[in-house]
């Protein structure tokens, strides 16, 4: 039986910063959708700030499309001024060793503006430390536990995946962490324009909440659906999990709810 363990087990993330001159501004090396950026950690700033010249840039390499734009909104700067930049979707952001999904990331209309990592990223984890002797920023969080999980729907995108579904149906219902969620299957294949935003091979977790993202991006939850995709591999064009934060997409979080789609091919 596949297991789910270490839910709340406090991590912690080491990251080297350069402090350029001893002049208090501090560098760090980000991965942007695998890409590598440099910015400046600036806790007075808002989110992960790009300037517009990088951003193209990112597009013109094929890691970010236009689709991923998903509105406007003003946000502080480093010296406290506001203003609308668009924002976009960061479906992979790397810092050191900790890898964050679904974050919302800001364009600024400049085209020399420096990147910035800012506050509201840094507020997502339990503490963060800046170690000025060895320099470096010391991030330490603790992955959200199943507590506050209420109800998964289990969504086979094809008719055949009905079959891989009720499997993970049950292995799901064998987890002691999660004996007093309500599983639900979805009786009704959707329609075929969300299917198709669902990998092939793929087994998709769409989050409604931001506690639901915390939630996906645990270890143990990963792994738990890693493990049993590998294990129906014949059934699978591809090993592959992802999560999905959809909460830019609603005007309301739906707590406690969380969306498990699978398509086999």
């Amino acid at each position: 039986m596949v297991s789910i363990q270490g839910l709340a087990q406090v991590k912690q993330t080491k990251v080297p910063y350069r402090d350029v001159h001893n002049a208090g501004v501090k560098y760090i090396d980000i991965k942007v959708n695998g890409v590598p950026q440099t910015c400046i950690i600036d806790t007075g700033a808002s989110g992960v700030t790009l300037n517009r010249k990088t951003f193209i840039s990112l597009v013109q390499q094929g890691v970010i499309y236009q689709h991923h734009v998903t509105g406007k909104r003003q946000v502080a700067l480093a010296d406290g001024s506001l203003v609308e930049v668009y924002t976009f979707k960061i479906s992979q952001l790397q810092i050191g060793d900790l890898i964050l999904r679904n974050i919302e990331g800001y364009i600024t209309p400049s085209d020399d503006a420096a990147s910035l990592l800012g506050q509201s990223l840094l507020d997502r984890f339990g503490s963060v430390t800046f170690n000025n002797q060895a320099k470096l920023l010391e991030i330490e969080y603790t992955p959200i536990s199943f507590s506050s999980l209420k109800k998964i729907k289990l969504i086979p995108c094809l008719k055949e995946d009905q079959v891989i579904v009720k499997q993970l149906l049950t292995s799901l219902q064998q987890q002691k962490e999660l004996q007093q969620i309500d599983f639900e299957i979805e009786n009704q294949l959707p329609p075929q324009n969300a299917v198709d935003r669902v990998s092939e091979g793929s087994i998709a977790l769409r989050s409604f909440s931001q506690e639901g993202v915390e939630m996906t991006k645990s270890d143990g939850f990963l792994t738990f659906f890693e493990t049993f995709i590998k294990s129906h591999s014949g059934q699978f064009l591809e090993q592959h999990v992802y999560d999905e934060n959809m909460t830019f997409y609603y005007a309301n979080e739906m707590q406690g709810y969380l969306e498990v789609w699978v398509r086999s091919k």
